[in-house]
């Protein structure tokens, strides 16, 4: 019987080889844009809503701040939690003239279907061609089988056009929290209410 002989350094260096081309296989999202940052310009978006009707950034941002809440599908339950959660936000923040929407990848049509069956208020908006997605860092370009979806993310965008807020989730599962939101929304409303008594807000 001929026994083999192994040479060991050779063993050492495939056995690395293989196991840092299975560390980079399991990565869930590959090539992924930076975040935005507080503080930064919101890139400029136009897209189509539930309404098949279009939506300019920077013409909804003369009647108050926005909230984007990305997500990955429409039907899907998580989705629809995420999107229940933001339904009383508008309405709370009244004075500041909050607008609120949901962004995912799905067409418009699939958008109007989703919010009958689960009679969402919330107005969606389409990022069919990923776009929006993309420039705000909130994007998978591959998700189990799907190439190209909207990752969950929450971004407010005030008046002056800059981040105020933001938040992109590192997997598909995890939920946006909406405490660290309610708290700059609150910090927004009170300078605005000092303001409109003529009381100039202190500077940190």
């Amino acid at each position: 019987m001929i026994k083999k002989k192994w040479n060991i350094p050779l063993l050492i260096l495939a056995c690395s080889i293989g196991m840092c081309l299975f560390l980079i296989s399991a990565q869930p999202v590959r090539n992924s844009p930076p975040r935005i940052k507080v503080g930064a310009r919101a890139p400029e978006f136009r897209l189509l809503d539930d309404s098949i009707q279009p939506v300019v950034l920077s013409e909804e941002l003369k009647k108050g701040p926005v909230v984007l809440s990305f997500y990955i599908f429409d039907f899907t339950e998580g989705c629809h939690r995420q999107m229940d959660e933001y339904e009383n936000l508008e309405s709370r923040y009244t004075s500041l003239g909050l607008q609120v929407y949901g962004v995912s990848v799905d067409s418009p049509f699939s958008h109007q279907a989703w919010k009958k069956y689960e009679k969402i208020k919330l107005t969606l908006l389409s990022d069919f061609n990923k776009e929006a997605s993309k420039s705000y860092g909130a994007y998978f370009e591959k998700l189990d089988e799907w190439k190209g979806v909207s990752r969950r993310a929450l971004f407010l965008i005030g008046k002056d056009g800059r981040i105020k807020y933001a938040w992109v989730s590192p997997n598909s599962r995890q939920l946006p929290d909406l405490n660290p939101l309610i708290k700059v929304l609150d910090q927004l409303s009170t300078q605005k209410d000092l303001v409109s008594r003529g009381v100039k807000p202190r500077k940190k």
